[in-house]
């Protein structure tokens, strides 16, 4: 047996000399691999390495089975779980945001510009209505003469006054 690495992984000829209460785990997964031997080396716990040659037709390589404490391990899987769980959670409450702000967009202002009906005036009322009066203002016809009650809110650019809360009057 031969000692190596930070992670305290100790070379083992084949499985048989592993102890009991250890679970194997090929090394596919990097992050995986990775946080186990840093649960392993933290709890001060060994990690046995099993090398084994695959031969091809003109070279060989080095396959590596690593044995870690079953709990350390399950740890880990348990951690992992966990933090996929909360990145759904994250990823869900964005998509009910974006879903919640779409809504909102649907329940944008429905705004109306009104004309003096005095040729070359720069004067317009800019009407806006509660979603809830959609249907009403949609029935609205150019040249109609509207009653339109609602909150001054200000002037905006090229005498363009404001009228905010309107509701049509009959």
């Amino acid at each position: 047996m031969s000692k190596s690495n930070k992670y305290a992984e100790i070379e083992v000829a084949s499985a048989q000399k592993v102890p009991t209460g250890y679970t194997r785990f090929a090394p596919g997964d990097a992050g995986f691999t990775r946080a186990v031997k840093k649960a392993a080396c933290e709890a001060g716990r060994p990690i046995y390495v099993e090398y084994e040659r695959r031969y091809g037709r003109d070279e060989y390589r080095q396959v590596a089975t690593y044995h870690a404490p079953a709990d350390v391990v399950e740890q880990v899987r348990q951690a992992r779980r966990v933090k996929r769980e909360v990145e759904a959670r994250k990823v869900a409450r964005r998509a009910e945001e974006r879903q919640k702000s779409v809504e909102e967009r649907k329940r944008a202002v429905v705004c109306v510009d009104l004309e003096s009906g005095i040729e070359f005036s720069l004067l317009t009322v800019e009407c806006q209505f509660d979603p809830k009066h959609a249907d009403a203002v949609a029935g609205l016809t150019k040249g109609q003469a509207v009653t339109v009650r609602g909150t001054v809110g200000g002037k905006g650019l090229f005498e363009r006054i404001e009228v905010k809360d309107c509701v049509l009057a009959k």
